[in-house]
């Protein structure tokens, strides 16, 4: 066997391996990426519906809980957030029908449509669930639901 016949095989084994080892560094990366996301916001979801369980039936308890949110989740960035439905919840985590307040996130002026703030101008105070009718008696108390709408940004 001549050596010239096998010349620059070294160098295509090596480009074969080496785009297939760059494609699977590429996918640890971004999977990486995503999971550190989906935690921070879980975490962020949590420590807002504490606020919100904390806040009770105070009128502005929406808003407590629309801002703690925003400031949980501003290492992850918030341009990705797209929606957030505060909720009576039922006992396996479903929201009870009738009983959900939809915001969505506009970044603008008070940040959130419908407006939540009771000390903003835009306020309506209109809620499907108003703060002010959670129960808080310990012997019926409602669940406090949080569901975040987002888009993971690649």
């Amino acid at each position: 066997m001549d050596l010239r016949d096998e010349q620059g095989t070294t160098l295509i084994e090596f480009t074969l391996v080496a785009v297939a080892f760059i494609l699977l560094l590429v996918g640890i990366l971004e999977f990486g990426l995503a999971f550190r996301d989906r935690l921070s916001y879980n975490n962020a979801v949590a420590v807002s519906a504490r606020v919100g369980s904390r806040a009770g039936t105070a009128s502005n308890a929406d808003w407590l809980m629309l801002e703690q949110l925003e400031d949980g989740l501003a290492a992850a960035g918030v341009d990705d957030l797209q929606a957030v439905w505060v909720y009576k919840s039922k006992s396996d985590g479903t929201p009870e029908p009738g009983f959900v307040n939809y915001y969505e996130y506009t970044g603008s002026g008070c940040g959130w449509s419908p407006c939540p703030n009771p000390a903003d101008p835009a306020y309506t105070g209109v809620f499907n669930w108003a703060p002010g009718d959670r129960s808080v008696d310990s012997s019926n108390l409602d669940r406090l639901g949080v569901r975040v709408y987002f888009t993971h940004l690649w």
